[in-house]
């Protein structure tokens, strides 16, 4: 029998003897024989670094396998890849290399290579073409628009390549472009108030400062009697204003105002949505008379349930009838820091304030209530009301005040009708009351010689005396911000210390 020696060919012998003695094989992704030539896997590079800028240097330590060839070096855009090879690297002793890609973020590995072989990737790398630091905001161009959004806002700093979010407090930029590492072109949402505006990049998110607050610009609406509730409200117009201060309340969101034109308006305002501490809705009677008037059929003028940050100011508020229970004229239920201000409240049929649920911090500041066929004002909910300048007069069939909390604070006030329920119910400072000296400072009992539609008598104005409530006030008018306002029949303001009770307009 004939034996037979396999003679190789000389370039394949070669090539077995100049592979590692360790019978080396390799990772390969890019052959069908892979790992046909042993166990040992090819080492990646180690210790893969990059810094960051319009040119991206990456550093690394060779693979530790000296028969490598040299390095491959691989790019993506996420995490993790998909990854493209950009560059060969040999020898295996070169371990740097400058990228000058486009503007953004990216994602680096090495792969080291031997003939049509490859090790597994290096650790992987971020980079940008930008600042490899957390961004800064230094400024917004412009600084504030409307709440309804799609303001253009270029927004300065540092860091911005490869922002991955751009937001407004809590709500994100309906859309944003990297201009450039110092400057992003966003579009505001939709929002109220001062808010933060944060950029945020694979190196974190921006820092809160004074530079990247944001004013949501608030709205002004109009109400006239000639209006149409299809309109937009925006223009005190009757083409543009609303007919009714319903849609108005239906309609407004924090720190916007209604500016109701005087006449007269039947409804009952049920305000649907609350303001801020830093942004009130705000219900104003904008010169001359403005009536809501009950038609005593409707039991409120003002309905206000489950909201809050409300002001309503210079109304003429009557005719709403005793449909009993809590209703009141202005009816103010589970909704606390709401202001009534400046308004003239008569011939209703249940109170004209009232405070109930959990009600508190409320404002009644300079109102004149008169004519009313249960209590002035029901002082109770949450409490901490505070009642200033106003004047409780004519005939009041319940109590001046009924009920309420010790946390009430009364001064300034005129009760020239009904009696107090109960003078537990908070601190009387500076009050005139018809029913004795209240406890409390400054407080007196004294006729306030009413003329001329509850005005204070006053001798530089014509009548014969002066009225004990004259300068008998807490503080300056200025300081409460009657100084626009007046106590006298010859329409002379309140600039001194401040008379007691209610001051009309001008």
């Amino acid at each position: 029998m004939r034996v037979r020696t396999a003679i190789l060919p000389a370039a394949m012998l070669c090539l077995l003897l100049a592979l590692p003695t360790a019978a080396a094989s390799f990772n390969n992704r890019t052959s069908s024989d892979a790992g046909s030539l042993g166990s040992d896997i090819l080492a990646p590079a180690a210790g893969l670094i990059a810094a960051c800028g319009a040119t991206i240097t990456l550093d690394w330590t060779a693979t530790a396998d000296t028969y490598a060839t040299g390095h491959r070096v691989l790019r993506g855009t996420t995490p993790g890849g998909p990854y493209s090879q950009i560059a060969e690297i040999t020898p295996r002793t070169t371990v740097t290399y400058d990228d000058t890609p486009a503007l953004g973020i990216y994602y680096y590995v090495l792969d080291a290579y031997y003939l049509n072989w490859e090790s597994a990737h290096s650790n992987e790398v971020l980079a940008s073409t930008g600042t490899c630091a957390p961004p800064s905001v230094g400024g917004l161009v412009p600084s504030s628009g409307p709440k309804t959004g799609g303001t253009s806002v270029v927004i300065s700093g540092s860091g911005f390549v490869g922002a991955t979010a751009v937001d407004f407090g809590a709500n994100p930029a309906t859309g944003f472009v990297v201009d450039s590492d110092t400057q992003i072109t966003a579009t505001s949402p939709a929002g109220v108030s001062v808010v933060d505006v944060r950029v945020t990049t694979p190196w974190g998110a921006s820092a809160n400062t004074v530079a990247d607050d944001y004013t949501y610009n608030p709205v002004t609406y109009y109400v006239r009697t000639d209006g149409s509730d299809a309109n937009t409200g925006l223009a005190n117009t009757a083409g543009g204003a609303w007919l009714t201060i319903q849609k108005a309340a239906a309609t407004m969101t924090a720190g916007d105002t209604v500016l109701v034109q005087p006449g007269t308006y039947p409804e009952t305002v049920t305000p649907s949505n609350a303001g801020t501490a830093a942004g009130p809705i705000t219900y104003l009677a904008d010169g001359g008379v403005v009536v809501i008037d009950g038609g005593n059929t409707r039991c409120k003028a003002f309905d206000v349930a489950g909201t809050g940050y409300l002001v309503v100011d210079g109304f003429e508020i009557t005719n709403q009838p005793d449909c009993g229970g809590t209703d009141s004229a202005v009816d103010i239920n589970n909704a606390s820091n709401v202001t009534i201000r400046n308004n003239i409240i008569h011939d209703t049929g249940r109170d004209a304030i009232y405070f109930e649920g959990t009600s508190a911090n409320g404002l009644v500041e300079n109102n004149l209530i008169y004519n009313i066929d249960d209590d002035g004002s029901t002082p109770i909910g949450g409490g901490s009301h505070i009642f200033r300048n106003n004047t409780f007069a004519g005939t009041i069939t319940g109590w001046a005040l009924e009920s309420g909390l010790g946390s009430n604070l009364f001064e300034n006030n005129i009760f020239w009708t009904a009696a107090i329920q109960t003078t537990s119910l908070g601190t009387f400072n500076h009050n005139d009351y018809n029913g004795g000296v209240l406890t409390g400072t400054g407080n007196i009992s004294a006729d306030p010689l009413f003329v001329g539609g509850y005005r204070l008598s006053h001798i530089a104005a014509g009548q014969g005396s002066d009225s004990p409530a004259i300068d008998a006030g807490s503080d300056t008018a200025t300081n409460l911000g009657l100084d626009t306002k007046t106590t006298r029949t010859d329409t002379i303001t309140d600039t001194t210390t401040v008379d007691l009770g209610y001051h009309h307009a001008v």
